[in-house]
């Protein structure tokens, strides 16, 4: 919060009046909640002043008169006033969400409508966003290739959530460069024309990844010579856009192996290989990683959209937990049902396979088994230092990995 006050100052403390909340939220086109509105009843008498606010979405200046109010008055509101505007309950804001109709922008989207902001989701697949429009998302049937419908979608909004992307192990470079880079253009050239905010920018730890094992890694973590897959290739690209449009207030996130009810690729593609019999562990099974259950990877985004200190930069986001992947893997197989005893195959082997399955697939079009991608992915140690995002965005999971784990058996035990 920054404020010039123009009436006397006393002890240096910045006097602010009780009369710019409600300013403050009807230049939003809102009222306050009854219980803030008898709270500013009582304290009506306020000093001619400027105020500026940042956060939740406010960025404008206002003007407010009346008598000046004592210093202790002046502490009260300042703190209550920092309170309000920084927590994500209080301020309604217009947000939209690229990819809203996907895993994490469905949960995104079912979070923000929770706290009372007004959500427009785009997407190109209705079919399961039907509770969230039930709820008063509003719709918008859009590919992110297309310009002229995401700068229409960004206008009124005051904040932008770009979860939309094309994540696969394998495609044709054409596609990744269009959702992936081309898209994310768009959607800075509609932040851009809206003003908004705040943009939230979901990428991957994938743009670092080099193939090999990542221990604790941090964001100076340089970006490899050469990319492990398409996609990372196309998401690291999609960050040097943002980073290159200082005029859009920005965060970029990075949260790895995102799991949860609703998970569509993840999980799913693991337990479609177990049941057809292709699951073999790669590797030792002790390469450790995080995973990211998909409330955390929520919550990191609600707290980016307000936090003044994280614009500009680049977070990891995972449960800051390490876990033995292939542990986590046979406890989903077990309760499951599914045989536990996987074949194991050494690394090098899986990469010469999964190096002959690529190229049948150039010739044929059609997705591999395996890719070299999905083998490091499989038996590498992945683990990454979030102290980055405790610090800047207040971050600290709200779910643990054994409480993720067991939330999507539920699921998945009810959709078998």
């Amino acid at each position: 919060m920054w404020c010039n006050a123009t009436a006397t100052e006393s002890r240096n403390i910045l006097r602010l009046s009780i009369d710019s909340l409600p300013h403050v939220v009807a230049q939003r086109g809102r009222t306050l909640c009854s219980p803030l509105q008898r709270w500013v009843s009582s304290w009506r008498s306020a000093g001619e002043h400027k105020v500026r606010l940042y956060g939740g979405g406010v960025r404008r200046t206002f003007i407010t008169g009346g008598s000046e109010t004592t210093p202790g008055q002046h502490c009260i509101f300042i703190a209550f006033t920092h309170y309000v505007v920084r927590s994500t309950h209080r301020l309604v804001m217009n947000i939209l969400i690229t990819g809203g109709t996907g895993f994490l922008g469905r949960h995104l989207g079912s979070a923000l409508l929770r706290q009372g902001h007004t959500v427009r989701l785009l997407g190109r697949n209705f079919a399961a966003a039907g509770p969230l429009l039930a709820l008063g998302a509003q719709p918008v049937v859009a590919d992110l290739a297309d310009e002229r419908a995401v700068l229409a979608a960004c206008i009124g909004m005051d904040a932008v959530c770009h979860v939309g992307a094309l994540s696969a192990p394998w495609g044709r470079r054409a596609a990744f460069e269009s959702a992936n880079v081309r898209g994310t253009a768009h959607v800075l050239a509609g932040c851009r024309r809206a003003g908004v905010s705040r943009l939230v920018h979901v990428s991957s730890p994938a743009v670092v990844f080099t193939g090999g094992d990542h221990r604790d890694t941090t964001e100076a973590a340089p970006f490899p010579r050469r990319f492990t897959s398409t996609y990372a290739e196309t998401k690291k690209r999609a960050e040097d856009l943002v980073h290159a449009a200082p005029d859009v207030p920005a965060v970029i996130l990075r949260p790895k192996a995102i799991f949860g009810p609703g998970d569509t690729a993840l999980i799913p593609r693991l337990l479609a290989a177990a049941r057809a019999g292709r699951l073999p562990q790669i590797g030792n099974g002790r390469n450790l990683v995080d995973l990211t259950y998909v409330e955390n990877v929520v919550h990191a985004m609600v707290l980016s959209l307000h936090a003044p200190a994280a614009v500009g930069k680049t977070y990891f986001i995972t449960n800051d937990e390490h876990v033995p992947l292939w542990e986590v893997i046979r406890t989903l197989l077990g309760h499951l049902g599914l045989p536990t005893r996987l074949r194991q195959v050494p690394v090098p082997v899986a990469m010469a396979a999964a190096a002959a399955m690529e190229a049948r697939a150039a010739v044929t079009g059609q997705e591999p088994l395996l890719t070299r991608y999905s083998v490091a992915i499989l038996a590498r140690t992945q683990t990454y230092d979030i102290s980055a995002a405790k610090r800047d965005l207040g971050y600290q999971p709200l779910v643990s990995v054994a409480e993720g784990v067991a939330r999507t058996l539920r699921e998945l035990r009810i959709e078998s």
